[in-house]
């Protein structure tokens, strides 16, 4: 006898849930819905938004990653942050290569030039040294508890300079001095 009773209340239940959860599911989709008559602009703030320009002295990068884990995020954005200043760099590299070759009065002064910008290039992109830590900032989402992570990186401009000055090994000591002027002085305009 209790069989039949335990059934009956099962098909009931079975019965009446498909229309109890539609009704909550409108329910919750229509009440998260956001239509004001007159939407207010709202302020986008990001972390570390203060270190995206370049300074007099300096070179810097921000930049941000996510990752299933703290530190696979961070390194990330390490990384993502050390491309962004080898490109800054590189494009300074560049205009400096391109206005030397323009003056250049010979061939060989042109070769000289060419090879430095291609030299300065990959030493760039292989070793980026003396970086400094401005801020990080960490974020965990809390739907999915994914790690969001913000780093923000500067380099020295004179440190580069000299780094890469003596990485020309085929010039005379004021061949070196007047390249990393030029240097100094393209890493001003940046």
């Amino acid at each position: 006898m209790k069989h039949p009773k335990i059934l009956l209340g099962a098909l009931f239940a079975a019965a009446v849930f498909p229309f109890v959860a539609c009704t909550s599911t409108q329910t919750a989709a229509t009440s998260t819905q956001y239509r004001p008559e007159n939407p207010a602009p709202v302020e986008i703030v990001e972390p570390l938004s203060e270190f995206l320009q370049d300074t007099d002295e300096a070179f810097r990068a921000r930049a941000s990653a996510e990752a299933m884990s703290a530190m696979a995020a961070q390194k990330s954005a390490e990384m993502n942050a050390k491309v962004s200043l080898a490109g800054k760099i590189t494009t300074a590299i560049d205009s400096m290569a391109k206005s030397d070759v323009a003056t250049a009065q010979d061939d060989a002064a042109i070769t000289t030039q060419m090879n430095f910008r291609e030299l300065a290039k990959a030493h760039v992109d292989q070793t980026l040294t003396n970086i400094r830590l401005l801020g990080q900032k960490t974020f965990r989402d809390p739907v999915d508890g994914r790690y969001i992570v913000y780093v923000a990186i500067e380099i020295d401009k004179k440190t580069v300079a000299d780094a890469l000055a003596n990485k020309v090994s085929q010039t005379t000591p004021e061949q070196k001095a007047k390249l990393k002027a030029n240097l100094e002085a393209a890493f001003a305009e940046k």
